[in-house]
């Protein structure tokens, strides 16, 4: 008799608990884990910045009065690091990147009676170096959630040392040069904060005049150099 009194009690005790609880529908329970635990959207807005490195190849001509004296194939691998800010329209992507690549970019070749300075008919060796490559561009691309097809253009800016060098005596002439670079590529993100990219980039610098001296003695030529690079990077995405 105890038994059944406790068993009445504790049922009645059930359904006057239930009847307090609000009731969810079942399908309510999924929905709210959904929203509580989504992934947030990918993005390409925003600030952010990495690290790239890859190799180039390219040439330098130098020229007396319009006649070429020299000319030079320069090559070399760089690493550098870069940063920008991206603005997202739908699918349209646009923004501003600044990027600096140090490196060895070199080349050298025999050249006999380089401008004058080596006497006529007396071989020396003309060689040419860039030690880094620096850039302020403007990016256009398409994108999907995870990936960015792009193509850039900018001003560009470099040094390069040019040398003549005979019987152990370097000519040297050194110059700051700017011009323009322009090229395309492809991003992909791994993560909503972290992507990869590939990209080739083309430099051109223009005429611009080297003055070389020894003994009282200068002679002027200009210099044109023109290099490719192609780079892979990785970027950190600030949004």
């Amino acid at each position: 008799m105890t038994s059944r009194v406790v068993v009445a009690l504790l049922a009645g005790g059930l359904l006057a608990f239930s009847g307090a609880v609000p009731a969810f529908a079942d399908e309510d329970i999924p929905q709210l884990a959904e929203e509580s635990f989504a992934p947030p959207a990918m993005t390409w807005a925003g600030f952010y910045l990495g690290a790239h490195g890859g190799y180039a190849w390219g040439d330098t001509s130098v020229s007396d009065a319009g006649v070429e004296v020299f000319s030079l194939d320069n090559d070399g691998g760089l690493g550098g690091i870069h940063a920008g800010y991206n603005w997202q329209n739908g699918t349209w992507v646009y923004g501003l990147e600044a990027d600096i690549s140090g490196g060895s970019l070199s080349g050298e070749e025999s050249c006999t009676d380089a401008l004058g300075l080596t006497g006529t008919g007396i071989s020396a060796v003309c060689s040419s170096d860039v030690d880094y490559l620096a850039s302020i561009r403007a990016r256009l691309g398409l994108s999907s959630p995870s990936h960015l097809l792009f193509v850039t253009a900018g001003v560009a800016f470099t040094d390069e040392k040019l040398t003549i060098s005979l019987a152990g005596i370097d000519l040297s002439a050194s110059q700051r040069l700017t011009g323009y670079v322009v090229g395309g590529g492809a991003e992909w993100k791994m993560m909503p904060n972290f992507s990869l990219r590939g990209e080739v980039l083309h430099y051109g610098f223009g005429e611009d005049d080297f003055t070389f001296t020894t003994l009282g003695t200068s002679a002027t030529a200009q210099g044109d150099l023109d290099t490719t690079v192609l780079r892979v990077g990785a970027s950190l995405h600030l949004n």
